[in-house]
């Protein structure tokens, strides 16, 4: 037994020995170009979005790449079948020293591996560009629109602007120029809205039969307002800080999408503001799928910026409430799913996880049920300063945006679920509408600031030039 261990020892070192008789600089430095190679390949998948992998990737994957990758390939090939004889004995056997010939084999080797990563990254990138490229149709629409929504804007401006030269006529000239600002404001919205579901259905090749496009307004209203004007009536605005839109209590009190929902006050404590849809601008497309008004529908939104252990707010949802929270568009392509993944997040959340109970979830679980949605994105829309009795900022030929205040989120949704392919198409699609979403987001803050001049000169009384404060003191 001793002898065996012996021989088999003997034989261990005359291995190493022979191995290490083989080992030359050859050797070291494909070691070292193996190494090499492995990192350049590891960093460049790991940071595809980087400058320098870009501009590489773009170089190795046109015809000049294409060409450099073949004749490595060749010089690869050729490498094998001249000296492949020599490369297998120095691989294979210890006895044999390497020498160039195998060193020139994988550097070959490692320059095609290289070379092909890079080719993969910009193939790959190429694949998501044409991915993400919007249809030449669903362009050409988009420009069509613009251009026609822009002559509607100006005439929506020069009726602001005669308001503005007016606010001194009299009370009669005041109401129809308020009247008519209103109505051009509206149907321009809707205009707006149509245009986007226009859009929208013309945006790829698939069949749009049975299919169903619509778009909604939710205008964004401070909790504690509501809840105040609440406390003396069932109806709230129009106001400013509503969107100027009025809505009844009922709203809040029938919505399933508030977690603490032991009452409309609750609900309303719970929340920083809450969204309401704003039904007369509720669109379709076909038109004659368009529904009839309801309850508004009504969801929360706390700010995110309370940490653990302080008062616990509403949570906000997905759709719009999230478009708020991150004042980003946000894509959902499969609404279901998400109301599964949403349920889930807030079990887990140590905010909301102790409150979430089976009337919550069993109310949102129905809703979604009976809702025909099955896509949605959701777009946020900023404010823009016109000019105006109330604002030094912004004249109405050079709006100014406020980065600050989001006025309202645009929801465009359907019944068939991935409204677009992936996630590229829908940013694609939000660069396209741009225009139109700024047309829109000037119509809606042109009602905000009328609104506002609304809600003083209600204060002021027409007939006798008087405050109505004034009145009341005089008697």
């Amino acid at each position: 037994m001793e002898l065996e261990l012996e021989l088999d020892k003997e034989k261990w070192i005359v291995l190493f020995s022979k191995a290490y008789d083989a080992l030359s600089l050859y050797v070291i430095v494909i070691v070292l170009l193996a190494y090499l190679a492995y990192r350049i390949c590891k960093h460049a998948l790991s940071n595809t979005d980087r400058e320098f992998v870009k501009k590489w990737s773009a170089k190795l994957h046109s015809g000049y790449g294409n060409l450099i990758f073949i004749m490595v390939s060749i010089l690869w090939a050729s490498s094998v079948s001249v000296f492949g004889s020599d490369i297998k004995k120095q691989v294979f056997d210890f006895e044999i020293p390497v020498s160039w010939e195998t060193l020139s084999f994988f550097v070959t080797v490692y320059c095609s591996v290289v070379i092909g990563i890079y080719h993969y990254i910009g193939q790959q990138r190429k694949n998501r560009e044409e991915q993400s490229r919007p249809p030449i149709n669903a362009v050409k629409l988009a420009a069509q629109d613009t251009v026609e929504l822009m002559q509607v804007l100006k005439t929506c401006m020069l009726d602001w602007q005669l308001i503005l030269n007016q606010l001194s006529s009299s009370p009669k000239d005041k109401l129809e120029n308020f009247a008519l600002l209103e109505n051009s404001l509206r149907s321009a919205k809707r205009s707006c809205l149509n245009s986007l579901l226009n859009i929208a259905s013309n945006w790829d090749d698939r069949d749009n039969d049975n299919v169903t496009y619509r778009a909604n307004f939710f205008n964004l209203a401070p909790a504690k307002s509501v809840l105040k004007e609440f406390e003396k009536s069932d109806i709230v605005g129009p106001k400013p800080n509503n969107g100027g839109y009025a809505f009844n209590i009922n709203s809040v009190i029938k919505s399933p999408f508030f977690l603490f929902n032991d009452n409309w006050r609750s609900r309303l404590e719970k929340s920083d503001y809450i969204l309401v849809n704003e039904q007369e601008l509720s669109v379709a497309l076909p038109k004659k799928a368009e529904s009839k008004p309801g309850v508004p529908i009504c969801m929360p939104y706390s700010e995110v910026d309370s940490a653990l252990g302080d008062e616990t707010k509403q949570p906000n949802l997905h759709g719009a409430p999230l478009a708020r929270q991150l004042k980003r568009p946000v894509y959902i392509p499969e609404l279901k799913n998400q109301v599964k993944s949403t349920i889930e997040d807030l079990k887990e959340s140590p905010m909301h996880r102790d409150y979430i109970n089976g009337k919550f979830t069993e109310n949102l679980y129905e809703y979604y049920e009976k809702d025909s949605t099955k896509s949605i994105l959701s777009i946020p829309i900023y404010k823009y300063h016109v000019g105006g009795l109330f604002s030094e900022k912004g004249r109405i030929d050079k709006p100014e945006k406020d980065d600050g205040i989001i006025v309202c989120i645009a929801n465009i949704y359907t019944n068939r679920s991935h409204m677009f392919n992936n996630d590229d198409m829908a940013d694609s699609y939000c660069e396209i509408v741009k225009p139109i979403m700024y047309i829109l987001s000037i119509l809606v803050s042109m009602r905000v600031s009328l609104i506002e001049i609304q809600d003083v000169l209600s204060m002021y009384d027409y007939d006798k030039g008087k405050s109505k404060t004034e009145d009341k003191e005089a008697a």
